[in-house]
Parts: structure tokens; C-alpha cells; sequence
């Protein structure tokens, strides 16, 4: 196990983070370069480190000089105290053997009775009062070495030599856990209990020894050791009742509850510092765990990312210093996304202290000019709270990720007056990044994003997107819209995430593109199959979700999501992932509504033209066939219309020609809708040449609709004229229907007669079918001066509407 940490000075200057191997991220190594602007502020080197050191530094000189002169004064007192307590000792011991002198007096006196008497055996009262103050004497001499272990602790905590690096940050920070986690402040201060004992003891042997020899002595020396304990007693207790009281023992940091009943706690203290519901029935069982915790704790040497979190947590919740306070942010801003970040500065209550103070300096930002320092603040705080509620899975920072939960104190920026509530508030250099942070704070509460100014929201979007940003800023939109897409509930913040995504990708510069293909890249060096799978699922995702936004998405938006999803389409990384939303698209096609269903339409048409596509178009067209035979009447067009637009690649034409018989089967159905797709798919798949065969057949059925009670229908009629003449196989048989269109001249539908006209100027390109019109028709029959109609044609539209009193 290492015993220091070694400084990162070789940190990459990519913006764009990559994707690092298992091994290469050890929990002991310090954070790869976050791309961030802020990233210089976690170097190595950084401000941030030199400011910690200064503050630690002054504290630390502080306590430790508490310590040594306490530990000083001991040591003079032990010195002292032994050196009374050995003199006692020293007459005392001898009550504990026989006198030699009264063992001669007998002697002499030829004393045989007492020669003859019991062996010597000392008094009760001399044994206690050696046994005592024997005892009084061990522990004085256990205190003064521990006192002289002591200061050789406390001079290690303080080392003479002082670096400016986040190396010699963490060593003292880890000097300082570890002091705390073996309670450092509690043994030294527990030493002269040891004393303290001793000189008790010494004095309960000082009335025991003049018990014997004077009542009156000893109960004086009573009466003094009682009130003494008793004072001592009083002065251990008080802090506890009186929150503080100046008087206190050593035993009073002992008795819990003491340390923290004399300090006031704000808000972030009192939530971690808030009983669970269920201590005390719990009590044994939650104080085995600890002793468990504490052992796995302190084998383990915590990772150099941890200790740089905890110690951006200390500054921010214990530095006094307002520019040490405003460095710590900037390090947090410029710092990766990891879960040390994010669980520290969350459990020490730093979390909260980023967000009131983000509230603080930014609430009437928003709307308001800002200067330059103003706006640095600004992004210094989105980018540290963005640290926070960004994903950070086990492989480190990454843009596609789990949404994170978070405390509910984040909600309030998104409340109404607050910085978050709208994004477009900001000033342009600062939107995406507000964008990015709101859309993740939303994904961490489970909230959908409000609807209110929405055009204008749309808006913003779009000229965000088209106005560009810098590489880190990039990175983190991107990953944010992803994310936001994948957001199931979030309906409204789909679409808005979907309309940002899809104008980004839209956008010709390939630097966007980039941000969003680095995805894949990264799956191809990653070796773990399982992180790949994940983050596939991840991109299919996002792109399935936009499909699904086109079915509650405007006009305008629709648009925008369409042209980015064929931007994506165009490059080989993301075929295979747009491939699989084709399934999803089909089913837009039965969608209740043209609008939806269009949009189905357009997104398989437009990806038939690449060849990529077709092989998974192709299994497709026959459920696409079995629309025209379903009742579902919009689910009915949309078959028909895409048949017809996918009807360009050869490669579908084979099956296509299965349909012509459903096509034409709706040409005598009931629904007028369905009448109208069969006549518009007849005549749009005239085109080829491979199915006029079986269109041929149904062509007096498609231009007798001419005659159909329906507007829309004799409008489709109107229209297949004019593309099957464009045919020569189907002139000869329009020839002999073009009776048809004499009563369309009168009809009581503007737009019809007006096509009408354009059909007939259309057939009048022809001279032969010219004549055969005049003679089969007389204008004199409906109102109108005879003239020969090639006459008519030559004058021109405006000519011929004149004529048919059209206006």
C-alpha cells in the first residue's frame, strides 16, 4: 500500500474526456483533465490546494500548541507529584515488614513468649494505603509516558515541511481523518485523567493512614477529598446541563452528547447531525457495525479522488476565507464527475452550501445585464452544480449515463423567481449551459418541463443551437439532451431535448456531430461487453425517443427532429442504431391523425434512399400491405402514400406489385378517404414501368371517380388524368374517358373547375386529342361561345377561366 500521494502532473488537455480502462481508473489515482475552463483549478497545482494548507496550517498550529502545553504542563505536574508521592511511599513501605529493631529488643529481653508469638503480618490499613498509592504511582508514570508519546503524535501532525500541492493537501487532510477516526483529540486529552485518578488515589491513602492515628486528621482529609470529587463531579456534568458553561473536566468531552449540546448548528448540521427514527431500539446492533466500519476503515487508505472531495467539502462548508470559498467552487467546477465528488459534498452538507449561495449570486442575474466577473461567477457555479447531478458511473465521467437522484434543496432553482426556471433567461454565453443543468435537474427530481412561453422556447432552442458554443460546453448539452430524451415521463422535456438535438446534428459544422459520434468510438476501446451494451441501449434510446416525440410534436419541431435524424442516418456509426427504429416508425403509420402519420412517411422514405436502410425496409412492406386491407382509414393512406414513395427503389418494386390489387380494391370502397389513397398510389406507381400492366386495368375505375360525389375524390380523378396521359401505353384509353371531364367544367367546386382546365390545357399539348375534345363537346352546350379549343389554349390560362366565368 503507498504511503503518499504522488502528484498528477502529466494531466490530458483534451477537451473532450476519454473513456478510461478499469485499470487506468484506481480509485488512488487523481482525476483525468474534465476538459472543463475550470479544469486548471484542480490541477495539481492549483490555487485551491495552497488555500486549504494556509487555512489548515494556522488550525493545526493552533490546536497543536493547545496540545503541547497542555501535555508540558503535565509532565511538570507528574514530575512534581511523583517525586511527593515516592516520599510517601518510601515510609509507608515499611509498615508493610517487620521492624528489625523491635526484633532485637525481643532478643535482648530473652523474651521466650514472644519468641514464641504469630509471624509479623502487616495492618489492613497499611496494605490499602501502599496498594493505593503504589497504584497512583503507576499511573503517573503511565500518564508521563504517554504524555511523552503524546507530543511525539502531535509533532507528526505537524510537519516542519510545507508543500503547496494537491499531494501534500491530501497527506495533511488524511493526517487530519485519521487523527479524527482514532480520535486523536480524545487520548490526548484523556491523559491527564490518568494524573487526575492518581492524585485521587493518593488522597484516599491519606485518610486511610491517619485513620488509625488521628480521627480528627482524617476526617479533615474526608471532608476535603469529598468536596473536591464533588466539585470535580459538578464541573464534569455542567457542560452537559448548561450549554457553554466555562467549567469542565476532561471526563466532560466523554459523556455524549457534550461536544455538540454547547454549539450551535445551522441547517446543514442539524440534517446531518438528525437521530434516525430507529437508534435506540437499535443501539447494540448500530454500534457493532460501527466497530466493523471502523476496522474495514482503518486497514483501507482512501483513493486520492476522495480525499480531494473531502477536502473541496471542508472548504466549503468550514473555510472563512470568502476567495478561499469562491476557489473551492472553481476546483468543483473544473473537477470530473465522480461519486466521491457527489456523495462527499452531499453527506457534509457542502451541497446545500453550493446551492444557496448559487441563489445568493445569481438569483437576479437572469434578464439582467451582467459583467464580465459576473458572468464568470455564473458559470463557475453551473459547472460545479453540474458535477453534481451529472451521471458518474464506475467508469468515470462519461456523457451517457444513469440520471443521478438528488436532495430535494436542488428543486428550488427551478422554482418560479429562481435562477433555473428558465433557462433563455441567461445571458447567450451562459444558455447552454444553464439549458444542460436544468435539463438534469428535472431528470433527477422526475419533474417534466413546463410549457409556458413555448413558442418562444422553440425559438431559443433553435438560435442556441445555430450559434455554437465551446467544446466542454458541447459535451455537456449533448449528454444533457440525451438524457433528457430518455426521460419517460418528461413528455414536454423530450420534445424540447429532441428539437435541441436534432438542430445541433443539423448543423453542417462536424463538431457537433463529433460530440455525439465519440460515443461510439468509445464503445469500440472499452473492454467491458456489458458497459458496451449499456451505452448502445443508451444512444438506441435517445434516437427511439425522438421517434416517439414526432407523435406529440408540432409542425415546426417535427421538421427540425426529422432533418437531424437524417443527419445521423448519413454516418455508418449510427446505421445500425437508426436501423432499429424502423419497427417503431411503421407503427406512426397507424397512428389516429395525418400529421403523425406523415411523419412516419417521410422518415422511411427518406431513409429507402439509402441503400443501408432498404435490407430492413424490406421485411417491412408487407405489413405496410396489409394497411390498405385494415379499417383503419389513416393507417390505409399512409400505407398508400409510402408505397408510392418507396416505390423509386427497385429493389421494393417485386413486392409492391402485390398491392396493386388492394389499391384498386379501394377504389370502390365505401370511404371516400380510401377511394382517393387507392387513385392517388394507382397513378403515383404509374410511374414505372414495371406496373402499368396491372394499372392498366383499373384505370376506368380511377377516372370514374370523376364522377364521384366527393370533392376530393373528383379532384383525384382530375389528377390521375393528367399522369397516366404522361404515359404512352395509357393514351389511347384516357382518350376514350375524357368525356369525363365535361360536366367537371361546370361544378359547383372552384378548385375544380380550375383543375379541370389545368388537365385539359395539359391534353391540349396534343392537337389529336384536341380535336377529338371539340367534337365530342360543344362549348355552345354549356353556356359558352363556341371556339376551337386549340384556339382557347394558346390564350392562356387567364384566358380560359375567363371564358368559364371562373373570375
Amino acid at each position: 500500500m503507498p504511503h503518499s500521494y504522488a502528484p498528477n502532473l502529466g494531466m490530458a488537455e483534451s477537451q473532450i474526456p476519454h473513456e478510461m480502462t478499469p485499470d487506468a481508473q484506481d480509485k488512488d489515482s487523481p482525476a483525468a483533465d474534465s476538459g472543463s475552463p475550470y479544469s486548471q483549478h484542480y490541477q495539481p497545482a492549483a490555487a485551491i490546494w495552497k488555500f486549504y494548507l494556509q487555512e489548515t496550517d494556522a488550525e493545526d498550529k493552533k490546536l497543536t500548541e493547545l496540545w503541547q502545553i497542555g501535555l508540558d504542563q503535565l509532565l511538570i505536574f507528574a514530575g512534581l507529584f511523583g517525586a511527593i508521592l515516592t516520599a510517601f511511599l518510601i515510609e509507608s513501605r515499611k509498615n508493610l515488614k517487620e521492624d528489625p529493631l523491635q526484633q532485637i529488643l525481643l532478643a535482648l529481653r530473652n523474651d521466650s513468649a514472644s519468641s514464641r508469638s504469630e509471624p509479623f503480618r502487616p495492618t489492613k490499613s497499611s496494605l490499602i494505603v501502599n496498594a493505593v498509592w503504589f497504584s497512583s504511582l503507576g499511573l503517573t508514570l503511565i500518564s508521563a509516558l504517554a504524555a511523552v508519546l503524546a507530543k511525539g503524535w502531535v509533532a507528526q501532525y505537524t510537519p516542519t515541511t510545507h508543500g503547496l500541492h494537491s499531494n501534500d493537501a491530501c497527506e495533511r487532510h488524511l493526517r487530519y481523518l485519521r487523527s479524527r477516526q482514532w480520535r486523536l483529540d480524545m487520548i490526548v486529552g484523556g491523559i491527564p485523567l490518568l494524573i487526575q485518578v492518581a492524585l485521587f488515589l493518593f488522597a484516599i491513602g491519606l485518610v486511610i493512614l491517619t485513620w488509625s492515628d488521628d480521627l480528627g486528621i482524617s476526617i479533615a482529609l474526608l471532608v476535603m477529598t469529598a468536596s473536591t470529587t464533588c466539585l470535580y463531579i459538578l464541573g464534569t456534568i455542567l457542560p452537559w446541563f448548561s450549554a457553554g458553561c466555562p467549567f469542565q473536566t476532561t471526563m466532560s468531552e466523554f459523556i455524549p452528547g457534550v461536544a455538540t449540546h454547547r454549539q450551535y448548528a445551522d441547517s446543514v448540521s442539524a440534517d446531518n447531525q438528525r437521530p434516525e427514527p430507529h437508534l435506540r431500539s437499535h443501539r447494540a446492533y448500530l454500534q457493532w457495525r460501527k466497530i466493523i466500519e471502523f476496522l474495514r476503515e482503518a486497514r483501507r487508505k482512501p483513493g486520492q479522488l476522495e480525499i480531494e472531495a473531502d477536502i473541496l467539502a471542508w472548504m466549503l462548508t468550514r473555510s472563512t476565507d470568502e476567495n478561499a470559498i469562491e476557489e473551492a467552487v472553481r476546483a468543483i467546477a473544473g473537477a470530473n464527475p465522480t461519486v466521491y465528488l457527489r456523495d462527499t459534498l452531499d453527506q457534509s452538507g457542502a451541497s446545500k452550501i453550493l446551492c444557496e449561495r448559487f441563489i445568493q449570486y445569481v438569483r437576479n442575474a437572469p434578464g439582467q445585464a451582467m459583467n464580465s466577473q459576473e458572468v464568470l461567477r455564473a458559470e463557475a457555479y453551473l459547472y460545479a452544480i453540474l458535477r453534481l447531478v451529472e451521471p458518474a458511473g464506475e467508469m468515470g465521467p462519461n456523457i451517457i449515463g444513469k440520471p443521478e437522484k438528488i436532495k430535494l434543496e436542488w428543486q428550488v432553482l427551478l422554482q418560479l423567481g429562481q435562477p433555473l426556471h428558465r433557462w433563455d433567461q441567461f445571458v447567450d454565453y451562459l444558455q447552454p449551459l444553464a439549458f444542460a443543468l436544468r435539463t438534469r435537474l428535472l431528470l433527477a427530481t422526475g419533474d417534466d418541463d413546463h410549457t409556458e412561453q413555448w413558442e418562444k422556447t422553440r425559438r431559443n432552442l433553435i438560435t442556441m443551437a445555430e450559434r455554437g458554443c465551446m467544446p466542454e460546453v458541447r459535451r455537456v448539452l449533448v449528454g444533457a439532451t440525451i438524457e433528457g430524451l430518455l426521460h419517460v415521463r418528461g413528455i414536454q422535456m423530450r420534445k424540447t431535448c429532441a428539437i435541441l438535438l436534432c438542430k445541433l446534428l443539423q448543423i453542417g459544422e462536424s463538431k457537433w456531430m463529433g460530440i455525439f459520434r465519440v460515443q461510439v468510438l468509445i464503445m469500440s476501446l472499452s473492454a467491458d461487453s456489458r458497459r458496451i451494451a449499456a451505452k448502445e441501449i443508451r444512444i438506441g434510446g435517445a434516437i427511439r425517443a425522438m421517434v416517439d416525440v414526432l407523435r406529440y410534436a408540432d409542425r415546426e419541431s417535427s421538421e427540425v427532429i426529422l432533418e437531424g435524424m437524417m443527419r445521423l442516418a448519413q454516418f455508418v456509426e449510427f446505421r445500425e442504431t437508426i436501423a432499429t427504429i424502423i419497427p417503431l416508425t411503421t407503427g406512426l403509420l397507424t397512428e389516429d391523425g395525418k400529421i403523425v402519420g406523415m411523419r412516419g412517411v417521410n422518415i422511411l422514405s427518406r431513409l429507402s434512399e439509402q441503400a443501408e436502410f432498404r435490407e430492413f425496409i424490406a421485411p417491412r412492406i408487407p405489413g405496410i400491405i396489409d394497411l390498405l386491407k385494415g379499417d383503419n382509414r389513416y393507417g390505409c393512406r399512409m400505407g398508400g402514400l409510402l408505397l408510392s414513395n418507396i416505390s423509386a427503389q427497385v429493389e421494393f418494386r417485386d413486392v409492391i406489385q402485390t398491392s396493386i390489387p388492394h389499391l384498386a380494391h379501394l377504389l370502390i370502397d365505401k370511404d371516400w378517404f380510401n377511394r382517393v389513397t387507392g387513385a392517388d398510389a394507382l397513378s403515383a406507381l404509374a410511374e414505372y414501368a414495371e406496373f402499368r400492366e396491372k394499372i392498366g386495368v383499373s384505370i376506368p375505375q380511377v377516372l370514374a371517380l370523376a364522377k364521384d360525389e366527393h370533392n376530393y375524390a373528383r379532384q383525384a380523378a382530375l389528377a390521375a388524368f393528367s399522369k397516366f396521359w404522361e404515359h404512352v401505353e395509357f393514351k389511347a384509353l384516357i382518350g376514350t374517358h375524357i368525356h369525363l371531364l365535361v360536366p367537371l367544367l361546370t361544378d359547383n367546386n372552384l378548385s375544380i373547375r380550375k383543375e379541370v382546365v389545368d388537365v385539359v390545357l395539359k391534353l391540349s399539348e396534343q392537337g389529336k386529342r384536341v380535336t377529338r375534345f371539340h367534337r365530342d363537346a360543344h362549348f355552345s352546350d354549356f353556356g359558352i361561345p363556341e371556339r376551337p379549343w386549340l384556339v382557347c389554349s394558346l390564350g392562356g390560362y387567364g384566358y380560359i377561366i375567363k371564358i368559364f366565368g371562373t373570375g
